[in-house]
């Protein structure tokens, strides 16, 4: 009797929840898609002028360089499936990882990582077979990223690239 008194006395001083119901939002369509290159392109095009004196992003602006690349991946992340454009995007983006891609700041190294896995996602495996050149090189690049980087997130980052690639190019699978 004194076990139900007390128990009863616990739950008086507890709040009642109740069920809440879940509500089903319908998805909407992808409105970033259809102006994802005017973010991509003007961003993508004076990353290396020498003109601008303010900002030098192959040499001291180490961070900044990182930020855009991050920004750049983002861009091409944003457009939800293997569209013509965004895997028009992840090429251009994947020229710019394969010139950056021996930078030697940690940040900048995740940065091109998490873009390359960007492009590589949301890009056709026959775009990926047209640069079979270059992808394979980066590819190399990743696994050397993988195996010898200590940098943690770069490692971690590398082994989804890694991962990626082999996926899309791998021959005889279905193409996504």
């Amino acid at each position: 009797r004194m076990v139900r008194e007390h128990r009863e006395l616990r739950l008086a001083g507890r709040p009642t929840r109740r069920l809440q119901q879940t509500v089903v939002r319908k998805s909407s369509e992808n409105r970033f898609q259809a102006v994802a290159g005017e973010f991509f392109y003007p961003l993508l095009a004076r990353y290396d002028t020498t003109g601008n004196r303010t900002m030098r992003l192959l040499k001291e602006d180490a961070m900044l360089l990182a930020q855009l690349v991050y920004t750049l991946g983002c861009c091409v992340q944003c457009c939800v499936g293997e569209s013509v454009e965004a895997t028009r995007m992840g090429s251009a983006l994947r020229e710019l990882v394969y010139a950056l891609r021996w930078h030697t700041n940690a940040a900048v190294r995740r940065a091109l990582l998490f873009s390359l896995l960007a492009s590589t996602t949301m890009s056709r495996a026959e775009a990926l077979e047209e640069a079979a050149e270059e992808v394979r090189e980066l590819h190399e690049w990743a696994q050397l990223i993988y195996l010898e980087d200590a940098d943690p997130q770069c490692h971690e980052l590398a082994g989804g690239c890694v991962a990626a690639l082999q996926h899309k190019m791998a021959p005889g699978r279905s193409r996504r």
